[in-house]
């Protein structure tokens, strides 16, 4: 029996260079680990395809929002297949297509642009984000997807002279002030409204010492009285406050635009017919003139009232139908009493344009002129009245709902409407305008006090509420975010029937493939 091999035989059988050299065993290895990798991804692949639905529930990288769970399993009903449904990502330069990735989009949601003067149109998918769970909001965009256009505003328009301010979000210095009613030049000019917030909500709308205060007794109409009427008996003196005339869209006289988010616009025939009618005759006090007539209408109005001679009648009977337009020059008027007639008729009606314009009860208390007169007369008739400022709705970029803020006090955000003792002589004649100086609306800084991150100052709580840029901003019709929805349109381009709708848009109601 041969001796046993030590150690140091052993090792003179390995050739040094051992390394410098491959094995077939070597040389295979890579193969091996690649069919590997390849038996894996087959056999995944085939798992998910008899898993059912062609491996498309499988595949899905999470639970789709509720307001799709109907094409959970549907992929195609919103994937172009083997293209990114952003095509953003480097892939979808080459093979995407946003035009037909969005008709996908639209085959349900036909949504607006976001601005005229964009120079480029973004997936639906940029910014909705969907696969994040059954309870995930698609329109609670993150502010990450705003603020990669809007921090450099410039580079995504087409007009660099009309641009809005960039912004990097909504705390301190981030965010420009706020625009209220912004819009272009008007060429037929605006003009604004004589209007002392502090006279109104005064008991009895009556400043110096409280002398000659208004009664639910003076107001004539009993539906009115009614309306005004407090807990009290007629001898009390009328108490405004700001619901008087400030009324949401779901309490106001007018049809309901939306559930209460906006206010209804203030106007004449809803807040300030009852006392302020428009009379022009003393001797008749029923007659009141129509409102929002501009001077030459105006005129032939009255002549033909005078002209005619029109009898007593119940009060806003003109109004309601106004009586025939009939000039004094009429030929009918072409003797020698209907020349006296006529002059007399002139005289009537200048009294009661004069009253009218001039008299401190009329037009005149609220609106501003055009005044283009010949001659020397003073009290001639102006050549237009200026149409109010008041909008529709003031906020015409961003949303506010006023039923959200309920629990705060009107004289928090519109402190201005609430004067001091001090300041009553100057407001006599306060003017309400949009925003600036004499605006009723606080600025951002107040919207930070809520809508910032929770903090405690000096004791006090600060902060708290959202203040993401969805909080008040709609993507879609940008320039036209009116109240109630951001979007002109959102029917589907082609409704279809529930076959169709439920297949993911496909005629007929046809299967993916």
């Amino acid at each position: 029996m041969p001796p046993p091999e030590t150690g140091r035989q052993r090792a003179a059988r390995i050739p040094l260079d051992y390394y410098k050299h491959t094995t077939p065993l070597d040389r295979g290895r890579g193969w091996r680990a690649l069919a590997l990798a390849a038996l894996l991804t087959l056999g995944a692949a085939a798992t998910g395809w008899f898993a059912g639905s062609q491996g498309q529930g499988y595949y899905s990288r999470g639970p789709v929002a509720a307001v799709h769970a109907t094409w959970e399993d549907n992929c195609t009903a919103c994937h172009t297949p083997f293209t990114p449904i952003t095509g953003e990502a480097w892939p979808g330069r080459f093979i995407g297509d946003v035009h037909e990735l969005n008709q996908k989009c639209e085959t349900c949601h036909a949504g607006t642009v976001h601005h005229v003067n964009q120079n480029q149109e973004l997936a639906c998918a940029s910014c909705h984000h969907d696969h994040r769970g059954r309870d995930a909001s698609l329109v609670r965009v993150a502010d990450a997807d705003c603020l990669r256009c809007h921090r450099e505003i410039a580079k995504f328009t087409k007009d660099g002279e009309h641009l809005p301010a960039n912004v990097t979000g909504f705390l301190a210095d981030q965010h420009p002030p706020f625009q209220m009613g912004a819009r272009a030049p008007d060429p037929t000019y605006r003009g604004k409204i004589t209007f002392s917030h502090q006279l109104h909500l005064s008991p009895g709308i009556a400043i110096k010492d409280g002398k000659n205060p208004t009664k639910v007794s003076d107001i004539a109409d009993p539906a009115e009285r009614e309306r005004y009427r407090g807990a009290g008996p007629d001898d009390d003196r009328v108490q405004l406050d700001c619901a008087s005339c400030h009324q949401l869209d779901r309490d106001g006289r007018k049809p309901a635009r939306s559930a209460g988010a906006n206010l209804l616009p203030v106007s004449y025939a809803d807040h300030c017919k009852t006392c302020h009618p428009l009379g022009f005759d003393d001797s008749q006090p029923h007659l009141n003139v129509p409102h929002r007539m501009q001077p030459p209408e105006l005129h032939l109005f009255l002549s033909g009232l005078y002209l005619n001679r029109l009898p007593a009648a119940a009060p806003d009977a003109t109004e309601r139908q106004p009586p025939p337009r009939i000039r004094p020059d009429h030929p009918r008027a072409d003797d020698a009493d209907a020349l006296a007639r006529r002059v007399q008729v002139l005289e009537r009606v200048k009294r009661a344009e004069s009253a009218l314009y001039y008299g401190g009860k009329g037009c005149g208390l609220c609106h501003q002129y055009l005044q283009d007169v010949p001659g020397d007369d003073p009290l001639a008739a102006p050549r237009s009245v200026l149409p109010s400022p008041v909008e529709g709705v003031w906020l015409t970029r961003a949303k506010f709902n006023h039923v959200a803020h309920r629990a705060v006090n009107c004289k928090e955000c519109h402190a201005r409407a609430y004067p001091d003792a001090a300041n009553v002589s100057r407001l006599k004649d306060e003017i309400v305008t949009a925003s600036g100086p004499g605006g009723k609306l606080s600025g951002l800084r107040l919207c930070q006090e809520c809508h910032a991150p929770a903090t405690v100052r000096d004791g006090q709580p600060h902060g708290g509420a959202r203040y993401d840029c969805v909080e008040c901003h709609r993507y879609h019709n940008g320039d036209h975010a009116l109240g109630g929805l951001g979007a002109k349109e959102r029917g589907a381009r082609q409704p279809g029937g529930i076959a169709e709708f439920l297949s993911g848009g496909r005629p007929g109601g046809a299967k993916s493939p």
